[in-house]
This record gives structure tokens, sequence and C-alpha cells, in this order.
């Protein structure tokens, strides 16, 4: 802090050591015995100083008010120091000005997003209506009604996850948080997968765990059923087994597994890897938001190869109420 002081007055130290220094040499050379002039620069020096330590405290003081501010930057308006001068003012009506600014910014762009969200809520709502209309005249025809029930089931997952995707800037606001009967949540996803499970003759093995965990049931539902769609995907032989594990729930499957280089950015937003090379139409976004999902809900989620070259995810589960 000494010296950040000493760079702020630095023109102010220098001026004043060039004015004692003149004083001096103007003093010895009007013939001033050099006792005198020693002694009229050491008080001057004294007063200086004692004027520099008043000054020094009310500079850290300002430093200190104005660190508060850049931490909580919400308040800022109500807690500037008062300008000294007229340069000072003009900075702070400069940082005024531009709060402003800033706040309207941020209000039109809050509003505007708030209308897009609004506008791709209802669409995602909509869309439903067609998609049972279409799933309805699949079951008419025997023949490609499997492979057409599989890609509208597709469908409309995709549609829930943007329904998702839509909502989760206001997770929290949605969260309700109830005793909730893992092994109950567990069987509901598999049921919905249930098609695509049999579609592709995939076998699912869950071994019930008997656990009951406080949580958001519709948000770990969501993050589940992107570890199943993710096993359903990248797995042709085999199936998928389900299981308890030191109070995590372990999804783990026999397809092509994950890579070693792999395993650490998975759930990074955006990042595909290997599979996503195998599977062009892979976005990225399945594992980013189920990761995000389980931190908002104080979960843990994390990936490893499986005991058959697969892979394995486990939700690390918190707020275990009992175990039978």
């Amino acid at each position: 802090m000494i010296r950040q002081y000493l760079r702020y007055r630095r023109f102010a130290l220098l001026l004043w050591l060039t004015a004692e220094a003149l004083i001096a040499a103007v003093a010895l050379l009007a013939g001033l015995a050099s006792e005198y002039v020693l002694y009229t620069v050491l008080i001057s020096s004294f007063v200086v100083l004692c004027i520099c330590i008043f000054d020094f405290f009310s500079f850290r003081r300002k430093v200190k008010i104005l660190r508060d501010i850049r931490e909580n930057l919400s308040d800022a308006l109500h807690n500037l120091p008062d300008p000294t001068d007229a340069v000072n003012a003009e900075y702070t009506e400069i940082i005024k000005s531009l709060y402003e600014l800033l706040r309207k910014e941020h209000d039109a762009h809050r509003e505007n997003l708030n209308a897009q969200i609004d506008y791709y809520t209802a669409w995602l709502h909509q869309i439903k209506t067609p998609i049972a209309a279409m799933r309805l005249a699949a079951e008419d025809d025997a023949d490609t009604a499997p492979l057409l029930t599989a890609e509208l089931f597709k469908i409309e997952r995709y549609v829930d996850m943007a329904l998702q995707y839509a909502k989760f800037g206001r997770l929290e606001s949605d969260l309700v948080l109830a005793p909730c009967d893992l092994d109950a949540l567990v069987l509901s996803c598999v049921k919905k997968y249930s098609t695509l499970f049999i579609y592709k003759k995939l076998t699912v093995d869950f071994e019930k765990t008997g656990l009951i965990v406080v949580t958001d049931e519709k948000w770990l539902a969501f993050i589940l059923e992107q570890l199943l769609s993710n096993a359903v995907k990248y797995t042709e032989k085999g199936g998928v087994r389900i299981y308890a594990e030191n109070n995590a729930l372990a999804v783990e499957d026999t397809g092509i597994g994950i890579r070693s280089d792999d395993i650490d950015r998975i759930f990074e937003k955006g990042y595909t890897g290997y599979n996503g090379r195998y599977d062009r139409r892979a976005s990225g976004l399945g594992l980013f938001m189920a990761k995000t999902a389980a931190k908002r809900l104080n979960l843990t989620l994390s990936a490893e190869r499986g005991r058959k070259a697969g892979a394995k995810l486990l939700i690390g589960l918190e707020n275990v109420l009992k175990s039978d």
C-alpha cells in the first residue's frame, strides 16, 4: 500500500524535493550558515511528513472503499466516495453514466431473453401435438411401426431436452426437494426408454438399490435419462446394467466405451470427443446439462471405463434417508 501511495503522489513528492533543494541552494548562496539551512530543511521535512501520513491514511481509506465497491458492484452507486476535486467529480459522473447505460442494456437483454424463452417454450409444447398424431399414424402400419416409433421417441426426447435447456437458466427456482424412491424413479426412466431398448434388442439389468434420497425427482430423472440415452446410443450389442455402488447410482453399458483422453472432458459444453466422430449428430449438450443439473442438486457425476470395455457413469447421491 505504501508503494502504491508513493506512486500516486510521486509528482507532488518530486516537486517538494525540488523546492527543498532550491531553497537550500539559495540559502547557502546567500551566505546563511549550513546548520540553519539544515534546521530549516528538517523542520519543513517534518511538516511534510505529518501531512503525508494524514494523506496516506485518507488514501488507504479511499482504496479500501473502492475495493469493497469492486467486490459488490450492485451497490456501487450508493457507496462511491465523495469527489475531492473537479477531476474526481468528472470520473464519478462517468462511472454513474456507464453504470446507467449498462443497467439499461442489461434490462433490454433480459427482456429479449425472456421473450425468446417464452416463444421457444410455447413452440416446444405445441410441437408435441403433431408428434402424438404421427405416433398414432405409425401404429397403423405394422411393418414400419417399430422404426417410426423409435424415431418418434428420439424426436420427443430432443424436444424435452430443448424444453429443459430453455429452463436451465432458472433451474434453482424450479427445484422441489422431497424424499424420492430411487428404485421407482429408475424403473420409470427405464420404462420410458423401453422402446429403444426393444428396438435395438438390448438387455436391461436393474439391481434394486433400496435407497430413498432427498432431491428433486424431475431433475434427477433428467440426469438419469441423459445417461440412459447415451448408453443406448453407443451400445449395439449386450445391454445396460444399473446398480448401486457406495451411495452412488451406476449406469454401465457394453458399448464403445470412453477413450481415456475424453474421460476428463466429456462433461464440457459442446465437447463430443471420439464418440462425437462416431455419431456426428452428437451435440455435446446432454452430459453438460446433466453435470450442471447434478451440481445444482448437490450431486456428483463422474465417468470411467466399464468392466466390459463399455462406459460407466456414476451419480454420487447425497441426503440418503434410508437404505433397505
